[in-house]
């Protein structure tokens, strides 16, 4: 039997229109950039305008930076896991698939932001970094991983802001 798990879809239709919204624009507002961006730098640099040396550095250095974090993000978010009882697990991007068996999963780490979203890093035994948030069920998920491969690590972790605000809710004795 095949265990998926995906994104958790909402029942209110805003929050619905809005997250498909987000899942359809950022892909594409990526892309704008992509042709965007070279081709504003061209224009620049072929027209030579005056005093627009600022704007030709900023622009270029905003597209050095966005474009490889844009393709990052794209290229590790697990939007669906697929599980079988065999041990063969898929984990699905948005533009490629990767397939493993269960015991390639060195670690897991969840991490709780201070607005308490819960994101799951996974790391591959060859590797390969992955990440994913909302996905149904995912402590099914975790639950079939530690049985099918107990060497598999699983460890929460708190990010630095939210261990920071926890400590200064303690009172101090």
């Amino acid at each position: 039997m095949i265990h998926t798990y995906r994104r958790r879809r909402s029942k209110n239709r805003l929050q619905l229109a809005r997250a498909r919204l987000g899942d359809r624009l950022l892909p594409k507002l990526f892309i704008v950039e992509l042709t965007f961006v070279p081709l504003v730098l061209v224009w620049l640099l072929l027209s030579r305008p005056h005093n627009w040396d600022v704007l030709v550095v900023f622009i270029g250095s905003f597209g050095l930076v966005m474009v490889p974090l844009g393709a990052y993000w794209l290229r590790t978010y697990c939007r669906e896991i697929r599980l079988d009882d065999n041990g063969v697990c898929e984990f699905e991007m948005r533009w490629r698939v990767v397939r493993c068996h269960v015991g390639q999963i060195e670690s897991i780490k969840k991490e709780v932001d201070e607005d308490g979203n819960v994101a799951y890093y996974l790391r591959l035994r060859d590797s390969t970094k992955l990440w994913t948030s909302g996905l149904m069920d995912f402590q099914d998920f975790l639950s079939r991983i530690e049985r099918m491969s107990p060497t598999t690590k699983v460890t929460p972790r708190r990010s630095a802001s939210a261990q920071q605000k926890r400590r200064a809710r303690k009172p101090s004795a």
